[in-house]
């Protein structure tokens, strides 16, 4: 059916009379926007040489840092051998290169807080293994 359909010369419009239309041609950035890699899930930032070979029976304990919501910036610095909370959409650290999702983490609980059940974590078992890049956009993208 598309076939059958003459095709358009291209046209020049203002921004705000291009809704429901195609581009012609590709549009370029020159700059990367976010120009920072982002985790697309939520979990834990790291480095994944840190929870190499993880796993359930022998799980990767490592302590908690920071707390990074989109938004948000990430800690100038970030020590080897440590995790950052991590919401979807936010910037990792400088030493982290993946994220492993909430589902394959569990707190080591170190307090609570008060009279609720609300718990403070100092650090997170990770019993999974993550590539390199693993639930990472890279900057640009």
């Amino acid at each position: 059916m598309l076939g059958l359909l003459p095709r358009l010369p291209p046209v020049s419009l203002p921004v705000a009379d291009c809704s429901g239309l195609v581009l012609a041609e590709r549009i370029l950035c020159d700059v990367d926007l976010p120009p920072f890699p982002i985790a697309t899930r939520d979990g834990y930032a790291l480095s994944a040489a840190d929870v190499a070979g993880a796993c359930a029976k022998g799980p990767a304990i490592l302590p908690v840092v920071a707390e990074i919501a989109a938004g948000s910036l990430p800690p100038d610095r970030f020590p080897t051998r440590a995790a950052a909370r991590i919401m979807t959409g936010a910037p990792l650290p400088p030493y982290a290169d993946s994220v492993v999702p909430s589902e394959c983490c569990s707190a080591v609980l170190a307090a609570a807080v008060g009279d609720s059940d609300a718990v403070k974590s100092d650090a997170v078992k990770i019993t999974t293994s993550v590539s390199p890049g693993q639930f990472v956009a890279p900057a640009g993208t």
